[in-house]
Formats: C-alpha cells, sequence, structure tokens
C-alpha cells in the first residue's frame, strides 16, 4: 500500500512537473511573441518617424502594450535598434549560408547572394539601415551589452561564410 501510494505520489508530481514546463514554455512564447511584436512596430515607426522622433509611449500605444511592459523587454531605443539589428543580421547569415549550400558554382553563387540580399533590403529597408549605420562592435561597447556581443558573433560568421564563398570561387578559378 505504501509502495503503491508513493508511485501515485511519483506520478501526481511528474504530472505537476510537465505542466509546471508546458506552461513555461507557453510563457516564454507569449514573452517572444511579446517581444517580437513591440520590436516590428518600433521598426515600422522608427522608420516612419526617425528614431530620435519615435518615444517609448508612442511604441507601447501602437504596440498595445503599456510602457511598462515595453520597458520590460528593452531598456531603451538603442536596445530595441540592437535586436533589429541582431535579427537582420542572423536573417543575412541564413541567406549566405542557403546560398554557400547551393550546387551552383561561385559565380552563380555571388549573383545568388546579390539576389537574396536586394530582395531582403527590398522588404525590410529600415532593418537593413540599422545592420548598416548602428552597428558598436567596439570591444567596451560588447563587454557591457550582450547583444552587441551576440551581433559581433554573428557578423564574424558572416565573414567566415563568405569567405568560404570567395575561396570557393578562387579553387573553381571563377
Amino acid at each position: 500500500s505504501n509502495t503503491v501510494q508513493s508511485v501515485q505520489l511519483d506520478l501526481h508530481n511528474v504530472q505537476i512537473g510537465r505542466r509546471i514546463m508546458e506552461s513555461k514554455t507557453k510563457r516564454e512564447q507569449r514573452i517572444e511573441g511579446t517581444k517580437e511584436n513591440i520590436v516590428n512596430v518600433a521598426g515600422d515607426l522608427f522608420a516612419m518617424k526617425g528614431i530620435a522622433n519615435v518615444a517609448f509611449d508612442d511604441i507601447a500605444k501602437e504596440a498595445g502594450y503599456s510602457r511598462t511592459t515595453v520597458y520590460s523587454h528593452f531598456s531603451s531605443k538603442d536596445d530595441i535598434t540592437n535586436y533589429i539589428v541582431l535579427r537582420t543580421m542572423n536573417t543575412v547569415l541564413n541567406a549566405i549560408r542557403k546560398v554557400v549550400k547551393s550546387t551552383a558554382q561561385a559565380d552563380g553563387q555571388f549573383r545568388l547572394l546579390c539576389y537574396e540580399l536586394v530582395a531582403l533590403c527590398d522588404d525590410n529597408p529600415f532593418f537593413f539601415k540599422c545592420m548598416l549605420e548602428y552597428i558598436d562592435a567596439s570591444p567596451e561597447g560588447r563587454k557591457n551589452d550582450p547583444v552587441l556581443e551576440e551581433i559581433y558573433q554573428v557578423g564574424e560568421k558572416l565573414n567566415e561564410e563568405f569567405a568560404r564563398m570567395l575561396a570557393g570561387g578562387v579553387e573553381q578559378g571563377k
């Protein structure tokens, strides 16, 4: 009887643990969705009005959140801009990896990469502008901001992938 109760208690604890894990996952998904929504709204507002002309209150109102909610995800407009840069750089990294994995010759890969970058830029011109203009890759900046360090690391991966593509072209004599 004690063994049966012990097994039932263990089973009950496992079920509770699963529910906690599932709710954390849903909670994390909700948090990430909120963060993405804030970034998308902020990006649109920044593109329309300029970063300097957009207040946190504007972002919160347009996104449908309180100012506190926006601040719980981002402490400043620079944080939002850095997140935009990181997201855009990851998109570019995925594009270059896709091209490098293609079976095209090096000159074809280069053309494919150009087409990919133009399409990405056409879809999100402001995000590309942020990526090209607002990156602080200084050691001091990276030391104080983990997102800047992550941006730097993604940039290094971009350089590696591009170098790999160029090396393939040299090997092919293209």
